[in-house]
């Protein structure tokens, strides 16, 4: 569902707030310029729940939005060689890049942002406020960004999580155990043997 009274295609994602030192406490202070610049700039969409920083979030949103009534007013961590594909370009920052990407595909109404502190929201308001989908060559770059981290963050976990206490796919004895609990019913047998082909070559 989709309300007209929500602007633009921008939301704040209230998960990812600016906290205190302490590591538990949201830092309103911080938030409350965060969402004055939201507002200012004339978006509108704040995305929160019970769960967010620990059933604090919407606790921190209220405040702030009260408050500001009653005055009046990590896919950025690259690698180093897909960082430097966005690079190239001399654009915006490598979160732009993301953020734009998924808002330029037809029928998305609403790209949400998790943001930890206010330059993070300048950034992020520099771009969307007036915002220009990826160009062709901007896409390619993109993409080309995916391929690479793609080919990191698989290897990573592959090799350094996922497998290291557990044997890696071929070590699988077949015994057919996994698939009978498999929510999804997968065919997980099948589909080990394709693991090696991607992940151990």
């Amino acid at each position: 569902m989709y309300f007209d009274e929500v602007k633009k295609n921008f939301g704040f994602g209230c998960m990812r707030l600016p906290m205190m030192e302490n590591g538990t406490d949201v830092d309103i202070a911080e938030t409350t310029k965060m969402v004055d610049l939201f507002l200012e700039q004339g978006f509108n969409y704040f995305d929160t729940a019970h769960g967010y920083l620990g059933e604090k979030s919407e606790l921190a949103l209220k405040e702030c939005l009260t408050s500001r009534h009653k005055e009046g007013g990590n896919l950025v961590n690259l690698p180093d060689d897909a960082k430097k594909i966005l690079d190239d370009l001399h654009g915006g920052s490598t979160a732009s890049y993301a953020v734009r990407f998924a808002a330029s595909f037809e029928g998305i109404r609403m790209v949400l942002s998790g943001m930890s502190n206010l330059e993070q929201m300048n950034d992020n308001l520099s771009y969307m406020k007036d915002f220009k989908p990826l160009d062709e060559r901007e896409m390619a770059a993109v993409k080309a960004v995916a391929d690479v981290f793609h080919d990191w963050n698989a290897d990573y976990y592959y090799n350094q999580v996922h497998t290291v206490h557990n044997g890696k796919a071929p070590a699988c004895i077949r015994c057919g155990k996994c698939e009978k609990v498999c929510p999804q019913h997968l065919k997980i047998r099948e589909l080990l043997k394709e693991v090696p082909k991607e992940f151990e070559k």
